[in-house]
């Protein structure tokens, strides 16, 4: 196993089987959303007492703000804008696929932004 692969393993974090089994697919459905450009408020806003949908919720939104904020920097340079369009396209890609098998994955540096949201 690559270290790479060490690192996004231990950033996963599994929900136990108790807490797995009560997930209801529109809640797995709606924290995917989260990961979906502005579709991040969708998760934070109809389920508000889910945690599983507020972390994926949270994490899409800083997620959101970080590629915003570097997509206007982006603008010196077309080489930048497609690096990070890409990067913004496969970290959502793996959160939403996390998200449809009810798994936390805490993605570094977002996650620790998104915590600081505490509504």
């Amino acid at each position: 196993m690559s270290d790479l692969e060490k690192k996004i393993e231990g950033n996963l974090v599994g929900t136990e089987d108790s807490e797995k089994s009560t997930l209801s697919s529109g809640e797995k459905l709606l924290a995917a959303l989260g990961y979906i450009s502005f579709f991040c408020i969708l998760p934070l806003v109809l389920k508000p007492d889910s945690e599983f949908c507020q972390f994926h919720g949270k994490q899409g939104l800083v997620l959101t703000l970080i590629f915003l904020l570097f997509s206007w920097i982006g603008l010196l340079g077309i080489f930048f804008v497609i690096l990070l369009k890409i990067s913004y396209i496969l970290i959502a890609g793996f959160g939403i696929v996390n998200a449809i098998q009810g798994q936390e994955w805490k993605i570094p540096v977002v996650e620790k932004m998104a915590k600081k949201f505490d509504w």
